[in-house]
This record gives C-alpha cells, sequence and structure tokens, in this order.
C-alpha cells in the first residue's frame, strides 16, 4: 500500500487525485472553498481507514488546506465575490458585441434620434446575503469566474438617463404583501 511520505498526512497518488479533482473543479467554475478542499481530503483518509483494519479515523488539521496549497504553487486562495449565473452568461463579450450590432441597426432602420434614447439600470441590494469568501483558484490573472445558484431576497434600486443627459428620479421597489 502507498504511503504518505513524512511530514504528509495524503500520498502522492491521493495528492495528484485531488490536484485532479481541483482542475476539474476549476475547468467548470465551481467555488472550492478551504472547507470543501478540507473536507474532499478528509473523505480520501476516510476511505483509506476503511482498507486498513481498526484504524482510528484521521481528519486533516487546520493548517492542512494552507499547506498543501503551498506545495502546489498553481493553487491560491483569492476573494471571489458571488455573482449570478445569468449575469455572468450577459457578460460574455460576443454575446454583448452581437447584441451591440442589432441595438445599431435597429436604431438606423427606426431613425431613433438621441433624445429618445434611455438607459435604464438596476441593481438589486440583497437581504442577508453577498459576503466575499476565499476560494481556492488557479494561480492566474484576471477575475474570478464562478457563479452561484443563491436565492435571496432584495430591493431594486433604479435609475434611468438619456443619452442626451435628462435624469429620471430613482426607482426603489420593495417587496410587497399580499392581502
Amino acid at each position: 500500500m502507498d504511503r504518505p511520505a513524512p511530514n504528509k498526512l495524503l500520498t502522492v497518488s491521493e495528492e495528484a487525485g485531488l490536484i485532479l479533482w481541483l482542475d476539474r473543479s476549476a475547468a467548470l467554475h465551481l467555488r472550492t472553498t478551504k472547507q470543501i478542499l478540507e473536507n474532499k481530503c478528509n473523505s480520501i483518509l476516510s476511505q483509506r481507514v476503511r482498507l486498513e483494519a481498526n484504524a482510528p479515523p484521521r481528519t486533516c488539521g487546520e493548517y492542512w488546506s494552507l499547506q498543501f496549497l503551498q506545495d502546489y504553487p498553481r493553487f491560491v486562495y483569492r476573494i471571489d465575490n458571488l455573482k449570478e449565473l445569468a449575469r455572468e452568461a450577459a457578460e460574455d463579450r460576443v454575446a454583448l458585441t452581437g447584441w451591440f450590432a442589432g441595438l445599431k441597426e435597429t436604431i438606423e432602420v427606426n431613425n431613433i434620434e438621441v433624445r429618445d434614447t434611455y438607459n435604464y439600470n438596476k441593481t438589486g441590494i440583497w437581504l442577508g446575503i453577498g459576503k466575499k469568501e476565499k476560494v481556492i483558484v488557479e494561480a492566474i490573472k484576471g477575475r474570478i469566474k464562478s457563479g452561484t445558484t443563491t436565492t435571496h431576497k432584495s430591493c431594486i434600486l433604479g435609475e434611468c438617463i438619456s443619452a442626451d443627459g435628462n435624469i429620471a428620479p430613482p426607482l426603489l421597489v420593495l417587496k410587497g404583501k399580499t392581502h
């Protein structure tokens, strides 16, 4: 049976499996936190216990994940801001380029003037969610690409301005009650 090296909790093949799992998680843009990494390590250790007769279950310590990431500098902890999957998809450069080409054509065909062009921006204010969180990602530059399917309660703040500078008063939408 493969044994861990001195001062190591996992064997070389177990660490290789964990790195493969991190690679696949990164490719799928999944959020991997310190706790998730430690749970995966503990799962590997619990499988090993089943193979060793009467061995007490081992778990990784509080600082195991930090040491693991030091051994594999390709992965680092970074701060991840939660973003809804729909918003992530809406920021696709190819889709945006196509949308603006269609907008330009619509403006030209319908002879729409600047004073008749308005921009409405809304932002949701999440209630009880939205903390930043440290996640494990590949050590590359750029924004972290991960979405969330989290449902939440929110209120909406909207603003509207025309292309020639006219500003409408802001709109605040709160959750209503049904009677």
